[in-house]
């Protein structure tokens, strides 16, 4: 099973999430932090 990788604070991101996944979840993480985040997508 994939690790997650950490970002800050003790949080960690699962990366075998797809990219929608991935969006999904790193809102739910700035939402409960009350923090900003600004989401690109990847070069594909």
């Amino acid at each position: 099973m994939a690790q997650g990788r950490g970002v800050a604070g003790g949080c960690y991101l699962k990366l075998n999430l797809s990219w929608r996944q991935k969006k999904r979840e790193l809102r739910r993480m700035v939402d409960a932090c009350d923090a900003t985040v600004d989401i690109q997508a990847p070069d594909e």
